[in-house]
């Protein structure tokens, strides 16, 4: 695996979210990347905002 990979890895498995909610990470992050046609990429502060978003529409709904 390239770096950016593990790097990836890496940031998800720190971030403060149940393994359904990583999953799901994952899976927008991937969603993300085929929509701009790129490889999948590593742009942590957008990722770490969609996260947010995602976490303030659960809280909201809750």
């Amino acid at each position: 695996m390239n770096s950016s990979v593990l790097d990836f890895i890496d940031f998800v498995s720190r971030l403060p979210l149940s393994d359904e909610q990583k999953v799901e990470f994952v899976r927008l992050h991937i969603n993300e990347s085929k929509k701009r046609q790129d490889e999948v990429f590593v742009n942590k502060d957008f990722f770490q905002n969609v996260v947010l978003e995602e976490l303030k529409t659960e809280l909201v709904d809750a």
